[in-house]
């Protein structure tokens, strides 16, 4: 259904700002549009209107022209942007009267249906330009009203003072009617006083709609909210619903609260256990409902029966009631496959529909005929189903699955045993006589029988007596013969006896048959030509000879015991290479650092044919090889599959293709190093560091610190800003020199620098990083320098040749390298540290280094930076001698020193 959009398009107006008054008959309207396109001057009325909510834009009889609108009005209630509006005045012997409409057709109509027509009036008053006196008074009413293809009317009365109380404000209006042609003529027309007046329409995009019986309802009003199924697990919806539809309509029910189309329940009569909403659904054309959103929800429960509504289950559907007693009797429950449910009964009945009473003596039964069983909970009063196919047949006879048997080719007798497939009575046997009375002997071999009638009887030896004297269960047994063969005895005809194939050294061999084979046979090829070994795919087979049968299924024979319908394969080898491009799972690659190639090896090939290499080349041609595919730079590499043995490719032009790009790698060692100086260690909130005395010393009444900004080490290593704790090293105690030293020989000083040891330990260069030393490939160790402290050398390190490395040699002694007994470090505030006292550089703490020590101290040096101030506080005082006395007297050290002096000349 089209949807129907109001339309009001712009008028066309004179210069006045009329609009231009035309007939009905030549009204322009736009085909296929719906409601009205073009609103047109009505009769002999005065025309309409084009107005906005600030000024009316002209009205006739000379009251002037484009003037506001007396009091401001409202916003259009519809969104639109204009309405139409009109003037009417009563006529008197100084005024002339004023009769003002307009008309528009309503196209696209369904004859028959209901439509709604909502729109909006309001009455206006028009003000002298510049002045709160109005030029006019207001319309007294309003109609609008439907002829030619519809029929209806509405008036809407306006008065300023109450009750009405209703001038200037838009007041809603709603017309029903019913189509009678595909189009209507919708006309406005209004009234006024003496003084005149506008009376505006606004009718909005969607102000013309099908009407629907069950809009505007309330929800479907249900009497119960859950429902219980019954015993066939269902229950009928309406069973909720005890009130009386809106007219016109139905209940309609759904799976979904916003009844989406393919979600209504088919059967609501059969409703299974769920979730269900209803709605008021008008189902004649409308075709609408009361609500976009039910909350009008049933929800139905699982029925409380036990009995579910599945079939019995059995194990077979027959008992025989043949016995050597004289009241035989069988048990139907015997024949139950599964245990019957808690809270269940069995019940056996005479029908399927379980009509009448059940059987009591289910265990007894004596009776030949037809019995029904099912389920049944008393409870619920409920069976498992109203129509039992669960049944059983009892009988005294033998129940034979048919009376006649025929041999089937190649067999040439009968097996009388497969005709019975239920099971034998307990004690009993099956046995077969060829008369009905089991008269003389049974048939010894009842599974190789011949022509003949034979009798079906279940015989107890140990009472010997048989289930009946009289057998009705018998089978007729023809036998045909000789058994036919429609593979014939011609050989199969061949269009070659050989066959050369390229690669991939394959065929089909039913492309080299000629013979149509004939009906109900089959072309069949073996490895031998006895037909003993069968080609497992004739489809696709290699290099070898093969041997071609006329076979009949049915009949299981051949056309030959020995066939010369032979054909053999050659061909030259094949290249493993294949023919398929090499399947990368990726085109783009780059090294990874510190590596400064990529290696097209770790890509990975998903179709490698078996026998073959990749091989990349640097052109897609496969003309220059790469020499090395594991270290390759960047450029477009292409990738083949290569069979070595016979020097061949997969493809000439590989598409199969890599782009490198080789990124820039940092080159250097990033070094995150701590070490501890034994002379400035303290300990704060029970944590260890070190003082920065010398960094913050007062030197003067505006200067501090007494670290130089040139390394003392003799290096050329500058920090300007060493004095100022907010730098970038920040609080630093004192310069050291760390030195990357040969793993093998640590004699062999690969490279050196001077750097900054702040509180922490951690030790950073002058630009306040980590600092950053060549690559070695051959393993290292650390050696650190104090210029009053012993120095401490490092264990090996295997990797020093990119990232970071970190090396902490306060976090225990094995950190240090230890050629003897002695430890190159001393445990100070719960840290190792390097030992203080080493004041000559010459790997010793000895007389020599205490003399100096003396001197410095009966001198009085202070404000200074010297060797002599071994706790780095810029004073050679007490407290250094004390220190020094504690090295200088320890035999160990001395020892140490001298071992790490001549074995590794550090």
């Amino acid at each position: 259904m089209k949807r129907l959009i109001f339309y009001l398009l712009p008028i066309i107006l004179l210069s006045a700002h009329f609009l231009k008054a035309q007939n009905a008959s030549t009204a322009g309207v736009i085909p296929g549009k719906f409601p009205p396109t073009l609103w047109f001057n009505y009769a002999d009325y005065e025309p309409g209107h084009t107005s906005n909510i600030t000024h009316e834009s002209g009205q006739s009889g000379g009251i002037g022209f484009n003037r506001p609108w007396f009091p401001a009005l409202k916003p259009i209630p519809s969104g639109n942007n204009t309405f139409l509006s009109i003037f009417n005045q009563l006529g008197s012997p100084s005024q002339v009267a004023h009769k003002g409409a307009a008309a528009a057709f309503i196209k696209d109509l369904i004859p028959g249906r209901k439509y709604w027509l909502e729109y909006h009036m309001l009455s206006a008053s028009m003000q002298y330009q510049g002045s709160d006196i109005p030029v006019t008074s207001y319309g007294t009413s309003g109609t609008l009203t439907l002829s030619n293809g519809a029929s209806g009317t509405q008036t809407i009365p306006f008065d300023p003072l109450p009750p009405l109380d209703n001038v200037g404000s838009w007041v809603p209006g709603f017309i029903e009617f019913t189509a009678t042609s595909t189009q209507a003529t919708l006309v406005f027309t209004g009234t006024a006083g003496y003084e005149g007046g506008f009376t505006a329409l606004d009718i909005g995009p969607t102000g013309i709609k099908l009407a629907c019986n069950a809009s505007g309802t309330s929800q479907v009003l249900l009497s119960s909210t859950t429902l219980a199924a019954d015993c066939a697990g269902t229950v009928d919806l309406k069973n909720s619903y005890s009130g009386t539809p809106p007219p016109g309509t139905v209940v309609a029910w759904y799976y979904t609260p916003n009844h989406v189309k393919n979600t209504v329940v088919a059967d609501p009569s059969h409703a299974m256990p769920g979730t269900y909403y209803a709605f008021y659904f008008d189902n004649s054309s409308n075709q609408c409902f009361n609500t976009d959103n039910s909350s009008a929800k049933v929800v139905v429960l699982p029925s409380p029966s036990k009995a579910g509504t599945q079939q019995v289950k059995l194990t077979d559907d027959y008992l025989n009631l043949g016995s050597c007693t004289n009241n035989p009797t069988v048990n139907l429950n015997s024949l139950l496959k599964d245990p019957i449910p808690v809270g269940v009964q069995v019940r056996w009945f005479n029908n399927p529909a379980h009509t009448g009473n059940h059987y009591s003596f289910v265990s007894q039964i004596k009776t030949p005929g037809i019995y029904y069983v099912f389920y049944y909970d008393s409870n619920a009063n409920c069976y498992n189903t109203n129509n039992s196919t669960s049944k059983v047949a009892v009988s005294e006879q033998v129940v034979l699955r048919k009376n006649n048997a025929s041999n089937q080719c190649p067999d040439k007798l009968v097996n009388l045993n497969n005709e019975y497939d239920s099971p034998i009575p307990s004690g009993s046997k099956l046995v077969w006589y060829t008369n009905p009375t089991h008269h003389g002997l049974a048939v010894s071999d009842p599974t190789q029988v011949t022509t003949g009638n034979y009798y079906a009887f279940f015989y107890n030896s140990a009472n010997n007596c048989f289930n009946t004297d009289l057998s009705f269960a018998v089978i007729e047994v023809s036998i045909f013969l000789p058994c036919p063969c429609n593979a014939g005895t011609s050989e199969v005809t061949l269009k070659a006896n050989s066959y050369n194939v390229d690669c991939p050294l394959t065929m089909d061999l039913a492309t080299s048959v000629s013979t149509i084979s004939p009906p109900n046979t089959t072309i069949q090829w073996f490895l031998d030509p006895k037909h003993t070994t069968s080609v497992p795919n004739p489809e696709a087979v290699g290099i070898g000879t093969y041997y071609a049968f006329i076979y009949d299924a049915v009949n299981k024979c051949y056309n030959t015991d020995n066939s010369t319908a032979q054909v053999t394969i050659t061909g030259a080898a094949c290249c493993n290479a294949g023919n398929e491009q090499v399947s990368l799972n990726r085109t783009n690659i780059s090294n990874t650092c510190p590596s400064q190639t990529a290696n097209l090896t770790k890509l990975i090939v998903s179709n490698k044919p078996q026998g073959s290499s990749i091989v990349w080349f640097t052109d897609a041609s496969h003309t220059s090889a790469v020499p090395d595919p594991t270290k390759v730079g960047s450029g477009t590499y292409y990738a083949f599959f290569k069979d070595d043995a016979l020097e061949c490719f997969n493809t000439d032009v590989s598409t199969a293709k890599v782009t490198v790009a080789i990124l820039l790698c940092e080159t250097k060692v990033s070094l995150n190093l701590k070490v501890f100086l034994q002379g400035a260690t303290t300990q704060e909130n029970g944590v260890a560091t070190m003082r920065n005395d010398l960094q913050v010393y007062k030197t003067g009444p505006s200067t501090f610190g007494l670290l130089p900004t040139q390394d003392p080490y003799g290096g050329d290593a500058v920090y300007p800003e060493i004095k100022n704790t907010f730098s970038k090293a920040g609080n630093v105690v004192d310069w050291v020199k760390v030195e990357i030293r040969s793993m093998q020989n640590p004699s062999i000083i690969l490279e050196s620098k001077s750097l900054l040891l702040r509180v922490d330990g951690t030790v950073l260069d002058v630009d306040g990083f980590a600092p950053k030393f060549n690559p070695q490939f051959g393993g290292v160790r650390i050696a650190v320098k104090h210029r009053n402290h012993l120095g401490v050398l490092g264990l090996g390190l295997v990797s020093f040749n990119a990232g970071t490395v970190n090396y902490d040699f306060s976090a225990e002694l094995s950190k240090a390298y230890n050629v003897g007994a002695t430890a190159q470090m001393v445990l100070s505030n719960g840290v190792w540290c390097m030992i203080s006292g080493e004041i000559q550089q010459d790997f010793t703490i000895d007389n020599a280094d205490f003399s100096t020590e003396r001197i410095s101290f009966n001198n009085g040096d202070f404000d200074t930076y010297k060797a002599e101030d071994l706790n780095l506080d810029g004073i050679v005082d007490n407290v250094d001698i004390s220190l020094f006395s504690r090295s200088v007297l320890t035999k160990d050290i001395f020892q140490l020193l001298l071992t790490i002096k001549y074995e590794t000349t550090f």
